[in-house]
């Protein structure tokens, strides 16, 4: 007889064994493992009923983009731990990929699938602590149920995730329920998104522009530049609907540096004209500063165009506010170069007075909510008027937009706000048309 010992075959099986099922970040089953498990309860339970939850955690991709994979590795092999906890027996906790979990509860009621979605929800309200630092992470659940939602392994785990992102769009950190109206939501965000790629390649984006007024002298002092897609077979589409798709999917970089161009090629053109006293406003998001190549692309862009950087203004958001000490750094850079920043939307966000003292801001923007509060609320405008004190004790310019009536317009003169857009003066135009605007400005007869 002949022996042999075979113990480290059977480890080395045992371990790619493991790997091919579960993921190694975290340890949890891995999605061939979760598959592997739905199928097996959907073949020996089919009576009972079964519960999918697809959970993606909301702001995630900012914190490794801005600390780094090693701190987001930390935060998800966290994550995987408090799932497990809030879980506990009731179901198993997997990953998916990337900052995607999914979880199996195995003959389930309705009001149990409730608890467990809370329980979770409850779980991350705490930060998580790496390296001295709290990091606030949310997730966003879609629930789909066996067997209403359906009978197999693909149809539950889609639907599952069409319920996530329902519950994205109604403002994450919650828990949504699949049902039927959301497939046409979701078709048409990923039909939206396939065109969306494809709109610039086909001349189908351009831009168009909102004069900004002197209130006393009703002089233009400056333009802001607005994103409008036209698609000839379907229409105008809304930038409510497109933009935050640009933002989910990341195509906002792209479409941000297309519009940064055009914009400052046509407030060259209009310098050449010879507008040359206010500057062209665009709008930037929190993607895009997260772009560690930003700050030379605008500069090299400047250079190209052959524009000064003091007629390029910058509307940042207050969101970007949550990282506080990386935002000074990129804000004082851009102010190196001479441009001009606004905080656009002011008083929905993350800003306060002690932070925009510290901030090289220009000017803020109130937001459109608040100037309608000059008409349709009981505060009558208080807000607003509040907003204005603090901008002008800060000496920072205050711009109202969104001014639709004569009597937002005197009570915004009486508290002394300088600046305003809007309906009443004028709606986002071509730019052939703003010039006639431009011409007929500088010789009012």
């Amino acid at each position: 007889m002949v022996g042999r010992d075979i113990t480290q075959r059977k480890n080395s099986e045992r371990t790619i064994q493991h790997m091919a099922f579960h993921d190694t970040l975290t340890g949890l089953p891995n999605r061939n493992q979760f598959r592997r498990n739905l199928n097996e309860v959907l073949q020996f339970r089919a009576n009972e009923m079964h519960a999918v939850l697809f959970l993606d955690l909301d702001r995630f991709k900012i914190i490794n983009d801005t600390k780094g994979h090693s701190v987001g590795d930390i935060i998800l092999q966290r994550v995987g731990t408090r799932l497990e906890e809030a879980v506990c027996s009731d179901g198993i906790v997997s990953r998916q990929g990337g900052d995607e979990f999914i979880i199996l509860l195995v003959d389930i009621s309705l009001e149990k699938t409730v608890k467990v979605a809370q329980n979770i929800l409850d779980e991350f309200l705490k930060p998580f602590e790496v390296n001295h630092d709290d990091f606030y992470v949310t997730p966003s659940i879609g629930i789909s149920i066996y067997p209403m939602d359906g009978n197999d392994e693909e149809t539950l785990i889609k639907n599952a995730d069409t319920a996530m992102y329902a519950a994205k769009e109604r403002g994450k950190n919650n828990y949504q329920f699949y049902s039927n109206h959301l497939d046409g939501i979701s078709n048409r965000k990923m039909e939206l998104d396939n065109l969306l790629r494809r709109a610039l390649d086909r001349n189908q984006l351009r831009l168009h522009y909102q004069p900004q007024f002197d209130l006393d002298t009703g002089q233009v002092v400056g333009v802001e530049a607005l994103i409008r897609w036209y698609i000839p077979e379907r229409g105008w589409i809304p930038p409510c609907e497109f933009i935050p798709l640009a933002e989910e999917t990341g195509m906002i970089v792209p479409l941000g540096k297309w519009i940064l161009r055009q914009a400052c090629e046509q407030r060259k053109a209009w310098m050449d004209a010879g507008f040359d006293d206010f500057p062209i406003a665009v709008n930037v998001s929190v993607r895009q500063f997260q772009d560690e190549r930003f700050i030379d692309y605008i500069s090299n862009l400047l250079n190209e165009v052959g524009l000064n950087a003091c007629y390029l203004e910058l509307e940042i958001t207050e969101s970007l506010m949550q990282n506080l000490e990386n935002s000074m750094i990129l804000l004082n850079q851009l102010k190196d170069l001479g441009i001009i920043l606004t905080i656009d939307d002011f008083g929905t966000g993350y800003s306060s007075l002690s932070t925009l003292k510290h901030l090289p801001i220009d000017k803020i923007k109130i937001d459109k909510s608040f100037v309608d509060d000059i008409l349709y609320h009981s505060n009558q405008g208080m807000m607003v008027k509040t907003i204005i004190d603090m901008g002008n004790n800060l000496e920072i310019s205050v711009i109202a937009e969104g001014i639709e009536t004569e009597v937002q317009v005197n009570y915004l003169k009486q508290n002394s706000c300088k600046i305003g857009q809007g309906y009443y003066y004028c709606k986002p135009i071509p730019a052939e048309e703003l010039e006639e605007v431009l011409y007929s400005n500088r010789n009012p007869d």
